[in-house]
């Protein structure tokens, strides 16, 4: 199938520094093809040792990783630690571990233990996994809720279905990087790979094509062995490679218009006859994780000050975090317009967004939906020092549910909340 005539939609535009050429793409994509069947056939253990390979490069690599990364965002180095190798860390060594006992007994733990609910669904308990991550996360705990008609004989029967297929092909799946954290890209690579079976190629984001080389690095024992391939590029070669007829499938991290584009094509009448009649553009499988506006809910009762205050700054660290640069920023406050600390509340907010220092807005387009959304709207209130690279907070009070307000439906990915 021939690719659409117009580019994948970023944000807004983002180049290459020096963007991989065709040729070597498909070279690329032609010895993963070739060494698809081998990894998908590797048995657990041996899957388990080469993620353990990874872990003490990734450790290795990861002082510059982080400096690059905070020069690059603007951003203070614990930040990038925890956003970047950390993350990615930790997720190597528990998938080390989930493979370990696959190996041993077929699927891995269900989490921490299952009860039956009330109503009749089965809930997963999963965090903390740990003794350490209930020191360090104290009070936060984390559950997985099946839908209703799973129960617990289902829910295992799921658990690691690749590793239940008998001599599987595998293929090559494409992951298309995001472009803010810099842990998302290994770790949709590791998720491809060791949970579904597939060799990879990752086209690195141009916005932070910076951590390619040092994931060529830590990642060196699964590129030596010919599993993975990283290469760069902006939409064109994105595009290119989504229809490649070599690559089985596709994975991405971003918007939703790009994902349509991939997906249906460019924006108009073929697109829209082409969804009526469900043909898409794209004829393989595709997994997405695209953006949106992340809410908050706030349930109605009578707290403490403090309390009031904890959680008021608890929001405002999921506006900063990576200034607001994620998918699950805190962006639509829900609360209930009768709840008499509601206003108190939205004040201490406030409070904590004058508190928090404005950041680079590193990310292609941010100024443009930030005027865009909050050009004329009512009730805006803006925090900190703007300048020609940073925004400032901004906190939009009493949008109005019953409308179509644009701040339901278009995420910001910039420091609104």
């Amino acid at each position: 199938m021939k690719a659409p005539s117009t580019s994948l939609q970023m944000s807004a535009a983002a180049t290459s520094a020096a963007p991989t050429e065709q040729s070597k793409i498909d070279e690329a994509v032609a010895a993963l093809k070739e060494r698809a069947v081998e990894f998908a056939r590797l048995a657990p253990m041996a899957k388990a040792q080469l993620v353990r390979e990874c872990i003490p490069r990734l450790l290795a690599a990861a002082p510059a990783w982080v400096v690059d990364g905070a020069r690059v965002r603007g951003a203070d180095p614990s930040e990038e630690w925890l956003a970047g190798p950390t993350a990615t860390l930790r997720m190597f060594r528990l998938l080390a571990q989930s493979l370990d006992q696959i190996a041993q007994a077929g699927k891995p733990a269900l989490g921490r233990g299952a009860r039956r609910r009330a109503d009749g669904r089965l809930e997963i308990s999963l965090f903390p996994g740990s003794t350490l991550d209930g020191l360090m996360y104290g009070g936060f705990t984390g559950y997985v809720l099946m839908a209703d008609g799973i129960d617990e004989r289902l829910a295992r029967e799921h658990q690691a279905e690749f590793y239940a297929r008998k001599d599987p092909d595998g293929g090559v799946s494409l992951v298309l990087g995001a472009g803010n954290a810099s842990s998302i890209p290994p770790m949709d690579v590791a998720t491809k790979m060791f949970i579904e079976g597939f060799v990879c190629i990752l086209k690195m984001n141009p916005v932070n094509e910076w951590v390619g080389p040092h994931l060529e690095r830590a990642l060196a024992p699964l590129i030596d062995r010919g599993y993975l391939r990283i290469v760069y590029g902006g939409a064109e070669v994105g595009s290119y490679l989504c229809y490649h007829p070599l690559v089985d499938d596709v994975h991405i991290t971003g918007s939703d218009r790009t994902h349509d584009t991939i997906v249906w094509g460019a924006p108009g009448v073929e697109r829209e006859r082409r969804m009526a009649a469900n043909d898409p553009v794209l004829k393989k499988p595709i997994s997405s994780e695209l953006g949106n506006v992340s809410p908050v809910a706030i349930v109605p009762y009578a707290y403490s000050d403090a309390e009031l205050w904890f959680q008021a700054r608890n929001v405002v660290t999921m506006v900063f975090n990576n200034a607001s640069f994620n998918c699950n920023a805190a962006k639509m406050l829900v609360t209930a317009t009768g709840w008499p600390q509601r206003d108190k509340f939205l004040d201490m907010v406030a409070q904590a967004l004058t508190q928090a220092p404005t950041r680079k807005a590193y990310y292609p387009g941010a100024f443009e939906r930030y005027e865009r959304l909050l050009g004329g709207h009512p009730n805006v209130e803006r925090f900190g020092q703007g300048t020609a690279e940073r925004l400032q907070w901004a906190l939009v009070r009493g949008v109005d549910s019953s409308t179509d307000d644009p701040l339901f439906r278009t995420e910001p990915f910039c420091g609104i909340v």
